[in-house]
């Protein structure tokens, strides 16, 4: 685990009267996202937090994820750690504003039924095109996303 943390001294993250120190991982590549991420011999990369976090306290259960109670994806710190549910993971973000999952708008949506409905472009295509995965595409023309939004 020591490996992952980074050598100087822990920086401030925000001004609150709450202030948490935050560490960054030393090892790793840090992703768009704001997560570190390091190759494991696995067939995928793994977060370099949930790493951290389960060399001390052991493996995360099916359906757990590892919640970061600073909101700042690229902390280390085990204190600023703990398990918890997506559920509960997503009401933390929600409160502190760092929800931001949406990279669709609704003209965008109604553009993708409108190609894969009208336009001889495959759903692979389209995905391409918006920077989705193709599965996506499918669920939003079957109404799975977006389901409410007028075609």
């Amino acid at each position: 685990m020591q490996q992952f943390l980074q050598d100087n001294s822990p920086t401030k993250t925000n001004e609150t009267e709450n202030e948490l120190l935050c560490k960054r991982a030393q090892k790793g590549t840090l992703a768009p996202s704001g997560y570190y991420r390091y190759h494991s011999g696995r067939l995928r990369d793994k977060y370099v937090h949930v790493h951290v976090f389960e060399e001390e306290y052991g493996p995360l259960k099916p359906g757990e994820v590892v919640r970061h109670l600073c909101n700042n994806p690229w902390c280390v710190e085990l204190t600023h750690l703990v398990r918890g549910s997506k559920k509960a993971d997503i009401h933390d973000q929600l409160r502190s504003g760092t929800f931001n999952r949406q990279k669709l708008s609704v003209e965008q949506i109604t553009e993708i039924r409108r190609l894969f409905k009208t336009t001889p472009k495959s759903a692979t295509e389209i995905a391409k095109q918006f920077g989705i995965g193709e599965r996506h595409v499918y669920k939003i023309v079957n109404g799975e996303r977006w389901g409410k939004l007028e075609s």
